[in-house]
């Protein structure tokens, strides 16, 4: 069930979204607050799908709650709304929108606007909750993976590491290879190979199993087996390289020995 927090000093404009947003929106549960700072206490304890706010308010007017809404780190992500009858001037408009606010409203407010206005929010709210789901399920991926992970842009310089990517190659926090030049930090010997894997990757949207000499950050060497993939935007452009590194130097020994 979706959460609405309708915020108005106001209790006959309470009553009147409330009723309004439960006749044109189905399955939501509308949560009232009189003033900005009871506003925030249940924005902060209820994480409400949407916040619509009135703009002037005694003690505490809608910019203010908004600001400090979208500072927090716990509702920055809620979509807000604000509505005023008084406001109409860009200024105003600018204003809210500088400090966070994602939609306007201008009383009186008709069902129908109120209704759709609220609607195109709990999309965009659950559009960046999937987002952040698939987010945070490839980031748990990533740093769970026996093998390192390890992004790069197309310039070359490396963008992410996971942390087996730090171990295998040694290093302490993702500072100190950061930004780097990936092929000059992670295959110095090897820089035209390293360069033809890249190329291959650009032009075939992957490659696999390509042995390379890893040099770690103590300079040690250790064999590695690498496969990469290209990640694209949008609009199919290419933006990144995703790099899965292997140590194999078992394998290797057991590979001589036999």
């Amino acid at each position: 069930m979706k959460k609405i927090l309708v915020i108005d000093d106001t209790k006959l404009n309470l009553i009147l979204i409330e009723k309004t947003l439960n006749q044109h929106i189905s399955d939501c549960n509308v949560l009232i607050a009189q003033s900005g700072e009871e506003g925030i206490k249940i924005a902060k304890e209820e994480l409400p799908d949407t916040i619509l706010l009135d703009i002037y308010m005694p003690e505490m007017d809608g910019f203010e709650a908004c600001k400090i809404l979208k500072e927090d780190k716990v509702t920055r992500h809620i979509p807000i709304i604000l509505n005023s009858a008084i406001v109409n001037d860009s200024e105003s408009i600018i204003k809210g929108l500088t400090i966070g606010a994602d939609a306007f409203i201008t009383k009186p407010i008709s069902p129908a606007e109120l209704s759709t206005q609220v609607k195109v929010m709990l999309r965009i709210k659950q559009a960046e909750d999937n987002l952040k789901k698939e987010s945070e399920k490839y980031r748990i991926m990533t740093e769970t993976l026996p093998d390192a992970v390890t992004t790069i842009n197309l310039k070359g310089e490396i963008t992410y590491v996971s942390p087996r990517t730090l171990e295998i190659f040694g290093f302490d926090n993702q500072s100190e290879i950061i930004g780097k030049d990936a092929i000059r930090a992670l295959v110095p010997e090897q820089r035209d190979t390293g360069r033809k894997t890249m190329a291959i990757v650009l032009k075939e949207n992957m490659i696999k199993d390509v042995e390379f000499r890893f040099i770690k950050n103590d300079g040690t060497e250790f064999n590695g087996e690498l496969s990469a993939s290209l990640i694209k935007n949008d609009k199919g452009e290419p933006i990144e390289l995703i790099i899965i590194t292997k140590d194999i130097t078992d394998r290797k020994i057991a590979e001589n020995e036999i």
